[in-house]
């Protein structure tokens, strides 16, 4: 609102500007374009009713169009914020400020289509909260939050910043990579799970996590490659968690 105030007083100045250089011109063309028998002094401050009346006319339209103008301005600029807000809600988990799973589909078919071009390799990490469903039920609600900000903060550090990471679901994560070999991929998750059993999550503790991890294969879509990954997790988890599985 303070913002808004100031721009319109901005706008109002402009205005007055404009009305006041307006005035001065007019009333060197009253003297020096149209020779009429007074000075600039006595043509500026006017007492002819007709010339006065004109004058206050047209500064009163410069300054209800500048203000106008301002008006249509702003409201542009916020719809253009509404617009980018709503983007930023379809893709983002608001919990988290990670990609959502609507936006991480869309983010996998293209890195499937720069793999199949360039060959840069395309791997996929399932990583999901060891027990979630007890940890869930026997905390409150800010620090289950609390709990899956964390992760997901845990995750970034692990990863680089080319990489792609989503809130899948609850307590799961996707994560996709480009790299041809899996074994760096599993070191990867082996580094992930590594580093949130050993990270102390304010008011639960310590907590493990299942990762599953495949790779792109030939004739791969994005649900053939996240079901897989999906299928190694389900491995790790068989296996009482805390634990990596490959399917490639």
């Amino acid at each position: 609102m303070k913002t808004t105030t100031i721009q319109a007083g901005n706008s109002s100045l402009l205005g007055l500007s404009i009305a006041f250089i307006y005035w001065v011109v007019d009333s060197l063309f009253d003297v020096y374009l149209f020779n009429l028998s007074t000075d600039f002094f006595n043509s500026f401050f006017t007492t002819n009713a007709h010339e006065l009346w004109m004058r206050i006319s047209i500064v009163t339209l410069i300054i209800i169009f500048s203000l106008y103008t301002h008006k249509i301005k702003h409201e542009l600029l916020l719809k253009s914020d509404e617009v980018e807000e709503l983007k930023y809600l379809e893709t983002t988990d608001p919990l988290t400020s990670l990609f959502n799973k609507r936006k991480l589909y869309e983010l996998l078919e293209y890195e499937m289509e720069k793999e199949k071009r360039y060959k840069t390799g395309l791997s996929v990490i399932f990583c999901s909260i060891d027990n979630f469903k007890n940890i869930n039920s026997t905390h409150k609600q800010d620090t289950i939050d609390n709990l899956l900000r964390t992760v997901a903060l845990q995750l970034a550090i692990c990863l680089r910043k080319s990489d792609i990471i989503s809130r899948w679901a609850d307590e799961e994560f996707l994560i996709l990579i480009s790299n041809k070999i899996v074994d760096k991929t599993t070191m990867i998750a082996e580094k992930i799970r590594n580093a949130i059993e050993n990270y102390n999550f304010e008011g639960i503790g310590n907590i493990t996590t299942s990762l599953g991890v495949t790779q792109y294969i030939d004739n791969d879509n994005k649900v053939t490659i996240v079901n897989r990954a999906n299928d190694a997790l389900k491995k790790a988890i068989e296996k009482k968690g805390n634990h990596v599985e490959i399917i490639a």
